[in-house]
Formats: structure tokens, C-alpha cells, sequence
């Protein structure tokens, strides 16, 4: 985005589109790290020795192609981060049901780009992963001694604004005052943990399906019913999701090629472009855009929408 820091700087954070990632660290699994739910352990103990179970799971859980760091580089800048606490290791992991990376070497990759780009900004929208968050919510104070460890200089709160109002800041001011990471969380308050923009500043609408067709009509009303302001985060989900049958038939069907990985292509090389260019209107509305495997076509698109907004 520095490259359009002279066309952006003058808008607030929410009126530029921000090229986003959908589970932004999920681009591998781990499958040595033990698992709470006694289920899916047993299936981690089976992928870890079992090539074919890995694979397969593989193919349902990852989400990205490329870590943190590459997509830093190639463009990213909004980041969707799902945490689990294990507490047999009393470490935070990024996930989705399978462990993948440490919290810290999440964060250690944001700081060393952001040190190293002066001029950039992004948000951290973080959430507890699904099926572990009533445990990583206990120790929700470990979660903050964290973040606040790696990131407390760079973030900008409610508190920085000039006005100590809801607006969201400019990017320029978050840029001269090199706070220049907004963090979001979907369960956290806000007036116990300040430095998050909650769900109260926040739309993220999950369209929860698993076709183009469903997700067109979804999303035409979803860009239709959001709204332009100084306050709103409105963050669309690019995202087909796999329903209980998709996995079934794969599993049962040798010859399918079908995965997180087919169903993110469709989207990417017909809906994305097509929505967009029967909904010009309504792109001034849009701070963000999360994709599955999201490739460099993908955010040069997104990105050029701020020349449209």
C-alpha cells in the first residue's frame, strides 16, 4: 500500500479496501502439536503416520499458499488470525480445528516487516478458533500479555484519535504517529481490552455457502445492506464453505479433485471481478476483502478498487 500512500493518505482506514486473507496463517499444519478435542486428536495421531488421512486433512484445513511474511511482501493487509491456547505447552497457536504456527512467530514477521516499512499499515482481526475457544478464553490475559509484548508501540486505539471518538483514524496520521496496526477482535470487550476495535465497529458478514450461485445472491445483498461512514468496518468474505456432503463425496469419490484450494478458484477467477463490476456504487463502502488462497492477481485487484471508491 505504500506505493499509495500520496493517493490514500487523505482517507480514513476504513474508506481504503484493504486485500485481506481468510485464516491468514493457515498454510501448513502441524501435526505433532496434541489437540484438546479427543476426536480430532486421534486424527492428528492418524495424519501424522498416515499419508493419505494427512493429505486429505491437509486439503480441508489449509487455507493459504503462501506465510505471513510472503504475504506481507506480495501485498496483504488485512489479516484474519484464529488462536488457540494449548496449555500442555502454555502457547498460543494460529489454527483452524489443526494446529499450525505460533502466536509469536505470527507477530515476530508482522513487526520485522512493518520495522522495515515505514509507510505501511494493517489490521489484525483476531478471533478464538471455533472449536477451542471457551478454554483459550480463560486465558484471555496471557492472549493480551502478548500482543502487548510485540505489538503495544504500533497500535492504534480509540485513545490515539484526535477527538478520542469512534472515527477511525486517517492513514496518514497513523503513519506520522507510527501507530499503524488497528487490531480487531470478535469476542473481546472493549472496555476491558481498549486497544480492540470490537464486533460493535466491525460487520463481517459469513455468507455460509458452498456454490458461486448461492454466494453471488448472498453477496449482492450483503454490499447493498452495508453502509458508508466514519465508524464501520465493513469486511467482505470472499469464502466458499465446504459443506458436511463436499468432504463426504471427496472422501468417498477417489477421483475428485474438489478442496479449499478448487472451491477459493472459483471464486477468484469469476465472482470476484464480476461482483465488483456490477456493484461499482457500492465500493466506496468496502475496508476489506478476505480470500482463500489469495494470489498476487488477487490483491493487485483488489487494491486497484481504491482507484474506483
Amino acid at each position: 500500500m505504500e506505493q499509495n500512500y500520496v493517493a490514500l493518505k487523505d482517507r480514513r482506514l476504513n474508506h481504503i479496501i484493504l486485500p485481506g486473507t481468510h485464516n491468514s496463517a493457515i498454510d501448513r499444519i502441524n501435526y505433532s502439536i496434541p489437540l484438546g478435542n479427543k476426536t480430532y486428536n486421534n486424527l492428528r495421531k492418524l495424519a501424522k503416520y498416515v499419508k493419505p488421512i494427512g493429505n486429505f486433512i491437509y486439503k480441508w484445513t489449509v487455507n493459504q499458499y503462501f506465510t505471513i511474511e510472503e504475504q506481507l511482501k506480495t501485498g496483504v493487509r488485512l489479516f484474519d488470525l484464529r488462536v488457540t491456547y494449548i496449555e500442555r505447552e502454555d502457547k498460543f497457536y494460529l489454527s483452524h480445528t489443526f494446529m499450525s504456527i505460533e502466536l509469536c512467530n505470527v507477530l515476530e514477521q508482522i513487526v520485522k516487516f512493518m520495522g522495515e516499512n515505514q509507510k505501511e499499515v494493517i489490521m489484525l482481526k483476531f478471533s478464538y478458533d471455533y472449536e477451542y475457544k471457551n478454554n483459550s478464553n480463560f486465558h484471555t490475559i496471557k492472549f493480551m500479555d502478548i500482543l502487548y509484548k510485540y505489538l503495544d508501540k504500533l497500535v492504534f486505539t480509540k485513545n490515539d484519535t484526535i477527538s478520542m471518538s469512534d472515527i477511525l483514524p486517517y492513514y496518514s496520521e497513523m503513519v506520522e504517529k507510527n501507530k499503524r496496526i488497528i487490531l480487531l477482535h470478535d469476542y473481546l470487550d472493549y472496555h476491558n481490552f481498549e486497544i480492540f476495535w470490537t464486533n460493535k465497529y466491525v460487520r463481517s458478514k459469513w455468507l455460509n455457502v458452498n456454490n458461486v450461485i448461492d454466494f453471488e445472491k448472498n453477496m449482492y445483498i450483503e454490499m447493498k445492506q452495508i453502509a458508508r461512514n466514519n465508524v464501520n468496518i465493513n469486511l467482505l468474505q470472499f469464502i466458499l464453505t465446504p459443506q458436511i456432503s463436499d468432504i463426504k463425496n471427496d472422501l468417498l469419490n477417489p477421483f475428485s479433485d474438489e478442496s479449499l484450494d478448487t472451491m477459493a478458484s472459483k471464486l477468484k477467477n469469476y465472482a470476484i471481478p464480476k461482483i465488483f463490476d456490477n456493484h461499482v456504487d457500492d465500493i466506496p463502502k468496502i475496508s476489506g476483502i478476505f480470500v482463500d488462497y489469495i494470489d498476487v492477481d488477487v490483491i493487485r485487484y483488489i487494491i486497484t478498487l481504491n482507484h474506483v471508491s
